[in-house]
C-alpha cells in the first residue's frame, strides 16, 4: 500500500449508488474468492478470474506488485478456441497532466472482487478513482471509472485508456465502428468502444489508446468514464452484437444496477433455503463462494450449443466441455439460485441424445468431439426432481419426460448383459477404459480386474454389478415417478414403483455383503464380490435402498476411522484397502464432494443425522480451505493433509457443498 487511508475512499464511495450494505447484498461479500492475479505471457495458467452471465472470457484484478497495471483489469482470458491470455491489462484507465505530457502516479491502490463485479480504488494527485468491471451480456463487459474530486481546488486532467497485447494473440485496427482486435482467421473478435468524444490512436497493432477530452473536475465534483470490451466468435456476430453494445452505452449505470439487483436475488434465494447446522455461521460464506464458481464456470450457447451450459472449471484446459453427471449435479444445485440455468443445463445434455436414448459422456461446441464411447452415472431424473422442487415447474417437467424415460429406458436395454434386472457399468466400444469412464470413477480400485461381455449392438458392459449403478437406477425411477405423476402420466409411475420395489430387492439379495455389512461391487452371476470397499457401498444409502438395521451397518462403516472417517472425511477408497493413494490417487483415496454429500444425504435419510451434522462439520473445517477466504473450491481433495487437489474452482465441488448446507 502507498499510504491513502483506506477508510477515506470507502467513506466516500459510501455516498455513491451500489456500495457496501448488509447480506444478501453483493458488496457484503468482497473476496471470497481471490481475484487478484497478473499473467506474465499469453500461456500462464488461468491464476483467476471472474467470468458471468455465460461468457467465454474473463477477468481479474492486478496483483499488488504489479503496479504498471493499476487501473486496468487483468486479461481477458478467452475460453472459445484455444484458450489464453491476451493482455496483463486491456485496456487501462491513466490520468495525465493537463498538458498530456505528464502521467499522473496513482497512488493507495486497493482491489476487490465481489459476487459479479470486480473493483479497484486508488487516488492520483488529489483525485480519488474507483473502478468496476460487470458483465451487461454474454459477450460484453463494462468497465465503469468514477473519479471525485473531494478537495476545495478544481482539478485539470486529461482521461487516457490504454490498451495493450500480448505478443502474438490478437491484432489491433481502427475501423469505422471503433477498435477492433482480431486474429488472423477472423474467429476471434475482440471489440472496445466507449462514450462518444474518445479519439482512437494506435502505436503499432499491439499498442493503442483512448484519448478523452480535457477534464476540469470542480470541487466536490464527479465525472464518469466508460469502455466496454465485447468479444465475439466470427465477424458475422459483431454487427448484430454492436447495436447491442450501443444500447449498453447509451445507459451504463443500469447494468450496473441490474447485476446488483441479479446477483442480490442469486444470494436471496440461496441463503433462505440453508438449513440450521454447527456451521450455520460459515454457511453463507460458502454458498457466495459456490455460486460464484458455478457463474464464472457458466457458458452461454455458441456454435452447435444450442443451450448455455456450465464447464467442470474453467481453470483447466481439459474440462472446457460439458459432462453429463457433472451438469446433473450442477443443475440440482443451480435449481436453487439460477433455476433457468439448471433448466438450460438439463436440455443441453439432452440435445445431444442419440436415437437409442444415450446421453453422451460429454459433449462440446464443436459436436465432432462428442465422446459417444461410453455415458454418465443416471442421475438426471434426481437434477430434474431438484429443478421441479425448486420450481413447481411442469412445463418443464413435461418437456423433459420423454428424453429422461428413454434414457432410463437404455440403461437396461444396454447395460444389464444377462438380463437379470441389475445392470453393469460399460462402453460402445468394447474397451474397458470407457467402461470405467462411464462409472465416473476412472481409476476405481474396484475395476482393477473388471471385464467386459456383449450387452446388446455396439454394447458392452462389464462381468461385476455395482451398487452405486444401481442405487442410482433405484432412485431415478423414484424420481421420474414422481415426475410423471406431476405431468398427470399416473400409469407410467405406477409402473415405475413397481420396478422400483424390484430392484431394490435385487440390490439387498445380490450387491448386500453381509460379512463386511456394506454394498459392493459383485461377479455376476456369482456368490463373490470384488472385495474393494469404496464410495460405491453408500450410495444404496443414498437412494433409500437399506432396511434399517443395513442402514445401521452402512453408518458404522461410514464412521470407521479404518476406513472413511479420516481427518477429511469421505475418501474414495477405505483407507486399509490395497492401493489406497490419498495424494492425487484421483478416485483411489481422495475426497471427492459429490460422494460425501451422498452419504451425508443417506445419514440425513434414514434419520442419522447427528452423525451426519458431525461428519459435515469435520469436512468444513477440516485445513482444506473451503470456509477460507480467497481459496477455491477444488475438484478433490487429500483426506490425510486435507489439501485441495487437481483441478481448482471445480462445479460439482460448488454444487454439492449448496446441497450439503440446504441438507438436500
Amino acid at each position: 500500500m502507498f499510504g491513502l487511508n483506506k477508510f477515506t475512499l470507502y467513506t466516500i464511495f459510501a455516498l455513491l449508488p451500489g456500495c457496501l450494505s448488509a447480506q444478501p447484498n453483493p458488496a457484503a461479500w468482497p473476496d471470497e474468492l481471490n481475484m487478484n492475479y497478473t499473467p506474465s505471457s499469453a500461456f500462464d495458467q488461468p491464476g483467476a478470474f471472474m467470468s458471468d452471465m455465460g461468457a467465454w472470457f474473463g477477468f481479474g484484478v492486478p496483483s499488488e506488485d504489479h503496479p504498471e497495471c493499476y487501473g486496468a483489469f487483468t486479461g481477458p482470458w478467452l475460453m472459445n478456441g484455444q484458450p489464453g491470455w491476451i493482455s496483463d491489462g486491456l485496456i487501462q484507465f491513466t490520468l495525465t497532466d493537463i498538458t498530456g505530457k505528464t502521467v499522473i502516479r496513482p497512488v493507495g491502490f486497493e482491489a476487490h472482487g465481489f459476487p459479479g463485479r470486480l473493483e479497484q480504488s486508488m487516488k492520483f494527485g488529489n483525485i480519488l478513482m474507483r473502478s468496476e468491471l460487470v458483465f451487461a451480456s454474454a459477450s460484453t463487459a463494462l468497465t465503469r471509472v468514477i473519479l471525485i474530486n473531494p478537495g476545495p481546488e478544481s482539478e485539470k486532467v486529461i482521461p487516457v485508456w490504454k490498451g495493450r497485447l500480448f505478443a502474438n494473440t490478437l491484432k489491433a485496427k481502427i475501423l469505422d465502428d471503433g477498435l477492433r482486435l482480431t486474429d488472423k482467421s477472423g474467429s476471434r473478435v475482440i471489440s472496445l468502444r466507449t462514450t462518444a468524444g474518445a479519439e482512437v490512436e494506435t502505436v503499432n497493432d499491439s499498442v493503442f489508446s483512448l484519448k478523452n477530452k480535457p477534464l476540469t473536475l470542480t470541487p466536490k465534483g464527479f465525472a464518469t468514464y466508460i469502455v466496454a470490451v465485447s468479444s465475439f466468435n466470427d465477424s458475422g456476430e459483431v454487427s448484430l452484437g454492436l447495436s447491442s453494445v450501443n444500447e449498453v452505452l447509451g445507459n451504463p449505470d443500469a447494468v450496473f444496477d441490474k447485476n446488483m439487483v441479479r446477483w442480490k436475488g442469486y444470494l436471496q434465494a440461496a441463503f433462505k433455503n440453508l438449513k440450521s447446522s454447527p456451521d450455520s455461521a460459515a454457511a453463507p460464506g460458502i454458498i457466495v463462494k459456490s455460486i460464484q464458481t458455478l457463474t464464472t464456470n457458466w457458458r452461454a450457447k455458441m456454435g452447435a450449443l444450442t443451450h448455455d451450459g456450465i464447464f467442470p472449471s474453467s481453470f483447466y484446459k481439459g474440462f472446457y466441455g460439458f459432462w453429463a453427471w457433472d451438469s446433473w449435479k450442477q443443475a440440482a444445485a443451480c435449481a436453487w439460485f439460477n433455476p433457468a440455468l439448471a433448466e438450460s443445463q438439463v436440455r443441453l445434455m439432452f440435445s445431444r441424445q442419440d436415437t437409442s436414448g444415450m446421453v453422451p459422456d460429454v459433449i462440446y461446441a464443436d459436436p465432432s468431439g462428442d465422446n459417444f464411447r461410453n455415458t454418465k452415472p443416471p442421475l438426471s431424473g434426481w437434477a430434474v426432481n431438484e429443478i421441479y422442487d425448486a420450481t413447481s415447474d411442469v412445463a418443464f417437467v413435461k418437456e423433459m419426460l420423454p428424453a429422461l424415460l428413454r434414457y432410463h429406458a437404455w440403461w437396461f436395454r444396454y447395460r444389464d448383459a444377462d438380463q437379470n434386472g441389475l445392470c453393469s457399468w460399460g462402453s460402445a466400444d468394447n474397451t474397458l477404459e470407457a467402461a470405467k469412464w462411464e462409472s465416473g470413477m476412472d481409476n476405481a480400485a474396484r475395476f482393477d480386474h473388471a471385464e467386459l461381455v456383449p450387452s446388446g449392438d455396439h454394447a458392452w458392459c462389464m462381468t461385476q454389478e455395482s451398487p452405486d449403478l444401481n442405487g442410482y437406477l433405484y432412485a431415478e425411477k423414484l424420481y421420474l415417478a414422481r415426475l410423471c405423476e406431476a405431468a398427470g402420466r399416473n400409469d407410467d409411475a405406477a409402473t415405475l414403483r413397481t420396478e422400483a420395489g424390484k430392484l431394490r430387492t435385487l440390490i439387498n439379495e445380490v450387491l448386500w455383503d453381509k460379512t463386511e455389512g456394506f454394498y459392493a461391487d459383485r461377479y455376476a452371476g456369482q456368490g463373490r464380490f470384488i472385495g474393494v470397499a469404496g464410495t460405491e457401498g453408500w450410495i444404496p444409502l443414498w437412494a433409500g435402498v437399506p432396511d434399517s438395521l443395513q442402514a445401521s451397518s452402512t453408518a458404522n462403516i461410514i464412521t470407521d476411522p479404518t476406513l472413511f472417517h479420516t481427518l477429511m472425511p469421505f475418501p474414495t477408497l477405505a483407507v486399509r484397502a490395497a492401493g489406497f493413494a490419498p495424494d492425487k490417487g484421483y478416485w483411489r483415496g481422495p475426497v471427492w464432494l459429490d460422494q460425501a454429500g451422498f452419504a451425508l444425504a443417506g445419514l440425513r435419510r434414514y434419520g442419522i443425522s447427528t452423525t451426519a451434522d458431525e461428519l459435515l462439520h469435520q469436512l468444513l473445517t477440516a485445513q482444506n480451505g473451503i470456509t477460507e477466504k480467497g481459496t477455491p473450491l477444488f475438484e478433490n481433495y487429500n483426506p490425510l493433509t486435507t489439501q485441495g487437489q487437481n483441478a481448482p474452482h471445480f462445479s460439482w465441488s460448488a454444487a454439492h457443498l449448496i446441497l450439503m448446507l440446504m441438507q438436500r
